[in-house]
């Protein structure tokens, strides 16, 4: 993750406190992903299940090279999505 990228978070000074908050546990992990989400503007990408916008914009350009945009719509329907 770039640190540019994380200062848009808001909560957090730089990619080490971003990376420590996401370490503590899974509550906090949940928190500071779903802050990223929600100060990049992607959570909407979440909501409609636009896996290409959502891993383009968590993941980079180079999304597709791990198939992310595969990867979230299969997980999506594997832990009960519809």
């Amino acid at each position: 993750i770039r640190e540019n990228v994380i200062h848009r978070v808001g909560e957090f000074d730089n990619v080490d406190d971003f990376f420590a908050a996401m370490c503590l546990s899974e509550g906090e992990h949940l928190k500071a992903f779903c802050g990223f989400l929600k100060t990049n503007h992607l959570d909407d990408d979440l909501r409609t299940h636009n896996w290409v916008g959502l891993a383009r914009g968590y993941n980079g350009p180079q999304y597709a090279a791990n198939s992310y945009h595969l990867k979230l719509p299969a997980a999506w329907k594997k832990y009960g999505g519809k």
